[in-house]
């Protein structure tokens, strides 16, 4: 029995810090770009390529907000954000601390602010 007792603590223990990377980072996204989102992607800071689109179809109007539910497949301590319009233009927010927010504005300077 205690053999099976240190067994089962010890593989909590193990799938504890794969459980932790994935934290949800979800967060409210206000669009002031100026333009209509079609899609948004968000990676590590560091990643080369960019993770799936999170929109989903949806398209955020300007001036409008979204609850956008990011479950990260990497851990990073800050992250890219790319949107796109529906002609294919590219706005890139960098170096972004999810982490440290749950409210979000991209701004049409290029800039993003958390509220």
């Amino acid at each position: 029995m205690r053999k099976l007792l240190q067994a089962l603590v010890l593989s909590l223990l193990v799938a504890v810090p794969s459980w932790a990377e994935n934290a949800t980072l979800d967060f409210q996204l206000y669009n002031r770009t100026g333009v209509n989102i079609k899609k948004l992607y968000v990676s590590p800071s560091n990643a080369q390529d960019w993770e799936d689109d999170l929109m989903h179809g949806r398209m955020l109007l300007h001036g409008s907000d979204v609850t956008i539910e990011f479950q990260p497949e990497h851990s990073a301590t800050t992250w890219d954000l790319r949107v796109e319009d529906s002609d294919g233009g590219a706005l890139i927010f960098e170096d972004l601390d999810l982490s440290q927010t749950n409210q979000l504005i991209l701004n049409a300077d290029h800039t993003a602010t958390f509220k």
